[in-house]
């Protein structure tokens, strides 16, 4: 989208003031965004009130499509779809060949009579800088010179190479007003590639975001699995993906903590590389596996015992690296306390996997099969929720 937030330098200071108690007050990555010593990218227009969008998912492995829209408090999802992604076209925000992706994208949505040009995209990336400051209470603009000083002297970086979103986290009295912000800075560059690609193919992208921004959306404003957390109480969300685990903590309705996790495998890579199958029998194999799950005894046909050790000991180092991420997080605080674990992305579809990892970490967890505020269209298959997760709240941003 792109709004550039209509606001006159010399009542800054007066927004401020009147904002001041307000807290979890973000400030839109590529919205309404507030950047730092650099200029917006031009705003997209919307289409008319009601119309749909296109949300798509940026992953290393596959494109994954939501199309509906976000309307009456309701997330409408007409189809949801998935495109598997050339290796090495698109790792970690960079593309190789503009031209391969955006043709790979145009395809998928002529294939299925998909006119639609109004876009929202995700995605999440290592070269996007998270960090969280204390800053005294200052005018918006006094904020974002702040915020530019602080990237550029203790992390050696230029602020106008990126795009930076913060919100407000609280708010306090501590030898003088304070504030704690979370900063997400994303390469302007990866942004503008992504914004111009798609321009050049016809699209209207009218929102860019980051993965964790639109799950906190979510989190924020409506139930999972017909849940709300209690006032105070923190959740954990991870989102198991094809070459890396995303995991974000919120309390509140705010993120708390965000770790991206690359030193794991997917499933589908470690039965390719442990049994020497092709990328056709390994999927095969998870398909089985969604219905006979990882808390079953270990089978007693050697074939199948080798496969069932595979996947077991994939799904071993899955929860080693969340339960270090979590552990870390419970250290920093004895009010960190994590009341739930939900699971979501490609690799969540095992059968039982939300009870094994209960059993393992000792927190409750749970797949995300339900989102409070979505209706499904008759072509959505309600078992896929867990894989669509990101661009189903992508859709909520409309």
């Amino acid at each position: 989208m792109f709004k550039k937030k209509s606001s006159q330098a010399g009542d800054a200071s007066k927004k401020s003031s009147t904002n001041s108690k307000k807290t979890g007050e973000k400030k839109s990555l590529f919205s309404s965004s507030s950047t730092t010593r650099a200029s917006r990218p031009k705003k997209a227009a919307y289409k008319r009130k009601g119309g749909r969008f296109v949300a798509l998912d940026l992953g290393n492995y596959a494109i994954k499509f939501a199309v509906g829209n976000h309307q009456s408090g309701k997330i409408k999802v007409d189809k949801m779809f998935s495109a598997r992604i050339p290796e090495h076209l698109y790792m970690d925000s960079s593309i190789s060949d503009e031209k391969k992706l955006l043709d790979l994208i145009k395809s998928e949505l002529s294939m299925r009579n998909i006119k639609d040009v109004d876009m929202i995209v995700s995605f999440e990336s290592t070269s996007i800088i998270k960090r969280r400051l204390t800053v005294p209470v200052l005018s918006e603009e006094e904020t974002k010179e702040l915020i530019g000083f602080e990237l550029e002297e203790y992390l050696g970086i230029n602020p106008d190479d990126y795009i930076i979103q913060y919100k407000v986290l609280s708010e306090y009295e501590n030898d003088g007003r304070k504030r704690d912000i979370q900063i997400d800075a994303v390469p302007r560059a990866v942004a503008k590639k992504i914004f111009s690609m798609l321009k050049q193919g016809g699209f209207n992208p009218c929102i860019l975001g980051i993965q964790s921004s639109f799950v906190e959306n979510m989190n924020k404003t409506v139930g999972i699995n017909n849940y709300r957390p209690e006032p105070g109480k923190a959740i954990a969300v991870a989102d198991i993906g094809n070459s890396g685990i995303v995991v974000n903590i919120f309390k509140d309705g705010k993120s708390e903590f965000n770790r991206i996790i690359r030193s794991t495998s997917s499933i589908r890579y470690a039965l390719m590389t442990d049994l020497g199958v092709d990328e056709s029998v390994a999927l095969s194999i998870i398909q089985n596996y969604r219905s006979r799950g990882v808390m079953i005894d270990m089978p007693t046909d050697t074939s199948e015992a080798r496969v069932f050790d595979t996947i077991r000991h994939c799904v071993d180092e899955w929860i080693g690296e969340i339960d270090r991420v979590l552990e870390y997080y419970r250290s920093r605080s004895v009010d960190n306390k994590i009341e739930k674990l939900y699971l979501y992305g490609g690799d969540s579809v095992l059968g039982d996997l939300d009870k094994y990892f209960e059993m393992k970490v000792g927190v409750p967890t749970e797949v995300i099969r339900n989102i409070s505020n979505l209706e499904p269209g008759r072509e959505v298959d309600l078992s896929d929720v867990p894989m669509y997760v990101n661009p189903i709240c992508a859709l909520m941003r409309v």
